[in-house]
C-alpha cells in the first residue's frame, strides 16, 4: 500500500511532497480513514521508532486533520486519547516545542476536544527530554565534533562539545587518536 510506504519513508525529516501525498491519499481514501489512521498511530507508537520520527509523524496528523477533516478527527481523538503518552516518549526540547505550538493551532482551529489537547500538552511537558545530539567532520583536521544538548533545568539548555581525531572510510567512522594524547 502506498500510504504505508510513504509513512515509512518520512523518517526524522518532515519532508513536505511526502506529508502532500500522504494528505492526499487520506483524502482519496476516506473509506479506509481507520486504516490509514492505524498506520500512523502503529509507527508513532512502536517501541523500535526513533523519537525524532514522531515530529514529521504528527505533521501528516496535523495535514490530515486540518485539509481532509471527514472521520479523521474522530479517528485521532480516540487513538490518541488512548496512546498519546507513548508518542512522546523521549522526544527532544526542540520537537516538544513544536508539538506544543502544532497543538495550541488544534486548540484554536478546535480540531480536537480542548480538554485532550489540554491533557496532551500538560503530558508532553511531564515526559522525560531525550537529549539531542549531531556531529561535524572538519575534512581538513581530521576532527569529528560530537554537539551534545542536555535538556534544560532551569535555564538555558547546555551544549557539551567533544572533538576526537577520525577518518572516514569504507567501513564508517574510524578513531584515529585522541586530543589528550
Amino acid at each position: 500500500m502506498e500510504f504505508s510506504y510513504c509513512v515509512e519513508e518520512l523518517r526524522d525529516f518532515p519532508n513536505r511532497d511526502l506529508i502532500v501525498r500522504l494528505t492526499q491519499l487520506a483524502l482519496e481514501n476516506v473509506t479506509i480513514s481507520e486504516k490509514l489512521g492505524n498506520v500512523v498511530m502503529a509507527k508513532l507508537i512502536h517501541p523500535q521508532t526513533l523519537s525524532t520520527y514522531k515530529r514529521p509523524l504528527y505533521y501528516v496528523v496535523d495535514s490530515i486533520l486540518k485539509k481532509v477533516g471527514g472521520p479523521y478527527p474522530a479517528f485521532f481523538q480516540t487513538a490518541l486519547s488512548e496512546h498519546f503518552p507513548r508518542t512522546v516518549q523521549d522526544i527532544n526540547e526542540e520537537d516538544r516545542r513544536k508539538l506544543d505550538f502544532l497543538f495550541v493551532t488544534w486548540e484554536e482551529r478546535q480540531i480536537l476536544s480542548l480538554d485532550l489537547l489540554a491533557k496532551m500538552r500538560q503530558l508532553l511537558k511531564q515526559q522525560p527530554v531525550n537529549t539531542s545530539f549531531s556531529f561535524a567532520f572538519i575534512p581538513d583536521l581530521n576532527v569529528l565534533l560530537f554537539f551534545i544538548v542536555l535538556p534544560k533545568t532551569g535555564g538555558a539548555a547546555t551544549t557539551i562539545s567533544v572533538s576526537t581525531r577520525a577518518k572516514h572510510d569504507a567501513d564508517g567512522w574510524r578513531r584515529t587518536a585522541h586530543d589528550d594524547e
